[in-house]
């Protein structure tokens, strides 16, 4: 693709998360404040969460056997159709507040959500280079972050000020309202939507792994911090729902200098925002004043951007290995299942936040293990060693995976050879009792 062209794409995709920006805010942000203030507790917004990954993962998994789904004919038509109807539903999500039909209504806007995300990637990974990737995912979030700014001040002004349970209804339709304006800048995307011919790089499948397994811990333990961090402070701290729309708010405002600081940056340098995202949770836990969490936020949006750029940046350099859209896919799939892998916790441990906070905690130092030993990358190890220790990660979980594969093929075999021994005794028996009322 020429020069201009690379322009347009990456114009139009900023101006659509300038205002998509707003509406994340007004949705998404104020989303949980939403579930807290309808009484529901941890364990509620965890099957809410773990709902919506796991139909979202196994939607992702289809369309990455069968890409063909989204890349065919009509991709642009597909994208704005699945853009806006992630928005749409948030108008009937607040009309209703019994946890099993907001889960449900949440599923489906959620897998909206994952389609809209791999389309996107794909028009980003499909069309432009590793340093034109880089250059947009920076100046994107900064633009979401900027515009998110906007969107959580207002979220904070109607909280505070409106009255009753009705201004989350009002918050989240206006919030799908601004939405559906990016879903029109979509439509008038200047961009090759069509599946191009992919020659395939070499495949470096451990860096790939590795890179992937990073991301998973690392975004479970910021789901699990999400997941907990709002009822916390509101339910146990005793803070109001407007300082969770300021800690929202001042979070936006670290985003914009954390994209624009960090999208540049060498990748080793980022293994120092690794080790510092380790003391999130325990700032957040130690702080027991509402108000101090809002700086408490800032740190931690700072901290955490690096690490979240590392794990696509790594994907955008090694993305031949998969193609465009598969590596699209597996970003989408890598999110969905470190909530999976976040919302049982919260299902099973509930308000026990000192074991949820020190899980958050034993994850973090996890991914830093990760970051410091196995990727290549970042590594204090010589890059050969990291390699190797990567590689050996990879060999021992494939083999694990068959493993796993064989055995269960072996219980399901003998499973069935049983229930047919089963059946044949149970056909024996009838027929003799058949032959006995008969004879009797």
């Amino acid at each position: 693709m020429d020069l201009q062209g690379r322009k347009s794409i990456k114009l139009g995709l900023i101006l659509e998360i300038s205002v998509a920006g707003v509406y994340l805010a007004l949705t998404k942000g104020v989303f949980p404040i939403f579930l807290v203030s309808e009484g529901l507790l941890v364990r509620d917004i965890s099957i809410i969460v773990f709902s919506s990954a796991l139909a979202s993962t196994v939607s992702c998994y289809i369309l990455f056997l069968k890409p063909k789904i989204l890349s065919g004919p009509r991709l642009k038509l597909k994208l704005t159709f699945v853009h806006g109807m992630e928005r749409v539903m948030w108008f009937f999500i607040p009309m209703v507040n019994e946890v099993y039909l907001v889960s449900l209504l949440y599923t489906v806007q959620s897998l909206f959500s994952a389609f809209t995300s791999i389309s996107i990637n794909f028009l980003i990974y499909g069309c432009l280079e590793e340093g034109d990737i880089k250059d947009l995912m920076g100046k994107r979030a900064a633009a979401g972050s900027f515009s998110s700014v906007i969107g959580y001040l207002l979220s904070v002004i109607l909280i505070a000020f409106l009255p009753g349970k009705v201004k989350f209804i009002q918050i989240l339709s206006f919030g799908a309202t601004i939405g559906l304006v990016s879903t029109l800048i979509v439509g008038h995307l200047k961009a090759p939507f069509r599946e191009r011919e992919v020659v395939l790089g070499e495949e470096h499948p451990e860096k790939i792994y590795s890179a992937s397994l990073f991301s998973v811990v690392l975004f479970a333990s910021s789901n699990l911090l999400g997941i907990t961090w709002t009822p916390y402070l509101i339910n146990h701290l005793g803070g109001e729902d407007y300082i969770a729309a300021m800690i929202n708010f001042a979070s936006s405002v670290s985003g914009i200098f954390a994209s624009l600081f960090w999208r540049n940056r060498s990748f080793k340098l980022y293994r120092f925002a690794v080790v510092l995202t380790m003391f999130t949770p325990l700032l957040v836990w130690g702080t027991k004043q509402p108000f101090y969490h809002i700086p408490v936020s800032v740190y931690s949006t700072f901290v955490y951007t690096g690490p979240n750029f590392l794990g696509s940046f790594i994907f955008a350099r090694h993305k031949e290995a998969l193609g465009p859209l598969k590596s699209s896919i597996t970003l989408v799939i890598i999110g969905n299942i470190s909530q999976m892998l976040a919302a049982p916790l919260g299902i099973f441990l509930r308000e026990n936040y000192s074991f949820l906070f020190t899980l958050t905690l034993a994850l973090r130092f996890t991914s830093l293990i990760l970051a410091l030993v196995a990727m290549p990358e970042i590594a204090i190890l010589p890059e050969d060693v990291a390699r190797n220790y990567s590689f050996m990660i990879y060999k021992s979980h494939i083999y694990g995976y068959n493993l796993t594969i064989e055995t269960t093929k072996e219980v399901v075999v003998l499973s069935m050879k049983f229930l047919a021994l089963t059946a044949a005794f149970l056909i024996l028996y009838l027929i003799y009792r058949f032959l006995l009322i008969l004879l009797g």
